[in-house]
């Protein structure tokens, strides 16, 4: 037997498949080519009309289905400028809008947690509410 080395690529079925250096090296450069591209995907956040959702369903089949793409685009990008919108409030506020929302607190336990009166949790949350609306309207 000679010295050279034995290049092999695992089957699905756990066999090996001996091959020649060339294929190998050629195999090796298209699934770290793929890696590299999957990587890019999920850093510039592009999904795949393949990708599956938590329903086991492609996202080429909800295209499909008739659910409306465009409302749910149009969601997702509202979401996106209300979130714009708190980071643009002060600390104080964006702890606020945190425990009302976030945490589920109702003004009550705020009040409490915060050792002040539940008229001044109201008048906080009326002029939070009253920033975040116009910082929406300028968006």
């Amino acid at each position: 037997m000679n010295n050279s080395k034995k290049y092999y690529l695992e089957m699905e079925d756990g066999s090996r498949e001996y091959v020649s250096e060339k294929i190998f090296k050629e195999y090796w450069k298209l699934v770290n080519r793929e890696n590299y591209l999957k990587k890019l995907d999920r850093k510039q956040k592009i999904q795949s009309l393949n990708t599956v959702d938590e329903d086991g369903r492609e996202f080429a089949e909800t295209l499909k289905s008739g659910i409306d793409i465009e409302n749910i685009v149009e969601a997702a990008e509202r979401i996106n400028d209300v979130r714009m919108a708190i980071l643009k409030l002060s600390p104080k506020e964006q702890e606020f809008i945190k425990m009302m929302f976030y945490e589920g607190l109702n003004e009550t336990e705020i009040a409490k947690n915060e050792g002040v009166s539940r008229a001044a949790i109201w008048h906080r949350r009326k002029s939070a509410f009253k920033k975040l609306k116009e910082l929406l309207r300028n968006l």
